[in-house]
């Protein structure tokens, strides 16, 4: 598991950690990205449907924007890798914790920051 130091040099190209790192943030936006793209046809197919109930239309919309959302955060992550800022919180601008990125890779908030919002 990466420590706050191996986060502070996870910019460095070439680095074994910045490979890694990129990596999952890659994985992740193409993970979202097929969700999407799965979802897509299956709302507008749903949302054409005149026998569909309106609760189902909700569901199916509400799916697709966070879809949307998830393949917009995802790419958010990786500029934010690629031009360095990625691991600081975008609102305090301290680094977030390596448990935190382990375990939500997108994340732009500090623990602190985020149960604060």
């Amino acid at each position: 598991m990466p420590t706050d130091t191996d986060l502070e040099i996870s910019h460095a190209p070439g680095q074994p950690i910045a490979t890694e790192v990129e990596g999952r943030l890659i994985e992740e936006l193409q993970r979202a990205s097929a969700q999407l793209d799965q979802l897509e046809p299956e709302v507008a197919k749903m949302l054409s449907n005149d026998d569909a109930i309106q609760e189902d239309r909700d569901a199916a919309r509400t799916a697709l924007e966070r879809a949307r959302k998830n393949v917009d955060t995802a790419h958010q992550a990786l500029d934010r890798f690629r031009t360095g800022s990625y691991g600081l919180c975008s609102k305090c601008s301290l680094p977030i914790g390596a448990e935190r990125l382990a375990a939500i890779p997108d994340t732009d908030l500090c623990v602190s920051c985020r149960a604060n919002c």
